[in-house]
């Protein structure tokens, strides 16, 4: 109404957003295709990308587009996205880079979300992946802990989430997922949620 692209192009980001909030509520099943999830993640982008005008870039390389079907947990790869952003290229001085790589190992859907942010230094990482300075903070991180014990309990601990980190050089979160052609049938929907 106002003729402002930027209001619309952030309005429709937000809407895609909510609604596939709302449709992954209304279906149960907790799961959603790694299409769906890069779309949300673009939206979430989208968004900073108002807040912090020239701040960052994001690119997406798949080795085959096919992959893009598979299905996985709901917001497996987003909370690392999130992260990368927040703690880890929102404090640059510098031009961010955010970049997902997508490809095929082995038995595993492999999900790469590599940074050139802050970083942070391995040997302070506890288990569920929490930086000692940071895990005292309050609900700091839970998000990647959650997602880290949601992938081994559905599908075990060959499963789930590692890192690399070279501080103020380049952050990588390896995802490990199974190769899903459709949503699995045994498998509780109550079940993919973590506290």
């Amino acid at each position: 109404m106002t003729g402002s692209p930027e209001i619309y192009e952030m309005t429709s980001a937000l809407s895609t957003m909510l609604d596939s909030g709302l449709q992954n509520t209304l279906e149960q099943s907790g799961y959603t295709t790694l299409e769906q999830e890069l779309e949300y993640i673009g939206c979430y982008l989208k968004i900073q990308s108002f807040r912090f005008p020239d701040k960052f870039t994001y690119h997406v390389e798949c080795c085959d587009p096919s992959l893009l079907k598979l299905y996985i947990p709901r917001l497996s790869v987003e909370p690392f996205v999130e992260n990368s952003f927040i703690h880890g290229i929102e404090e640059l001085d510098n031009l961010g880079l955010i970049q997902l790589n997508i490809q095929k190992e082995k038995e595993f859907l492999l999900v790469q979300v590599i940074d050139n942010g802050c970083g942070f230094d391995p040997a302070s990482v506890t288990a569920n992946f929490m930086p000692k300075d940071i895990r005292s903070s309050e609900r700091h991180h839970i998000g990647i802990s959650n997602t880290d014990k949601r992938i081994k309990l559905l599908f075990g601990s060959q499963y789930g989430v590692s890192f690399t980190s070279e501080p103020f050089k380049q952050t990588i979160a390896y995802i490990r997922l199974p190769i899903l052609t459709s949503i699995p049938k045994n498998i509780l929907h109550d079940s993919l949620y973590i506290d």
